[in-house]
């Protein structure tokens, strides 16, 4: 992103004013990244930072939801880096970055149906590879056994006012 503002600033003065000057920005910035993409140059992936303070939430969360929060972050980060290339660049400025169809059409230099249409298509793969890595977990959502079955039951026994009879 530095990258993208260093060139945007040297090339200030080529900002014409046709489109939204965050408009141009981004394009820029895409340019950047297919740039560095050519060079051949590796990125960090996000696992090799670490979760910052900057990066918490405002309400406060037990450390189940904030370990939940960080499975389901890593689930989604998986899913929309296994996105075809076009399918991701779409996904990530219209989900993400919150840009309009239109802005997204202007930064890619494609037009807005092949956005929507894009993006229609991210969606339904994101849904089904997110699917696809948690269907293996759910028979074991409400799994119910022996001592945690028996605890259950003896706490219910007790608040109706009856007594657990012992195990033969």
């Amino acid at each position: 992103m530095q990258d993208a503002y260093v060139r945007a600033y040297e090339h200030l003065h080529d900002f014409e004013g046709r489109a939204r000057f965050s408009t141009w920005l981004t394009r820029i910035a895409v340019n950047e990244a297919f740039a560095r993409v050519r060079r051949g140059k590796r990125f960090d992936t996000l696992d090799s930072f670490t979760e910052e303070p900057f990066m918490s939430t405002t309400r406060a969360s037990s450390p189940e939801q904030q370990t939940s929060d960080v499975e389901i972050r890593g689930l989604l980060e998986k899913a929309v880096a296994a996105l075809p290339e076009d399918f991701r660049m779409v996904f990530v400025l219209r989900a993400v970055e919150g840009m309009s169809g239109a802005e997204v059409a202007e930064c890619l230099g494609i037009a807005e149906e092949t956005v929507k249409t894009r993006l229609f298509r991210a969606r339904r793969r994101l849904r089904e590879m997110l699917v696809e890595s948690i269907e293996p977990a759910l028979p074991s959502i409400y799994e119910f056994h022996l001592s945690r079955c028996d605890r259950v039951v003896a706490a219910v026994l007790h608040r109706i006012g009856g007594r657990r009879r012992p195990s033969a």
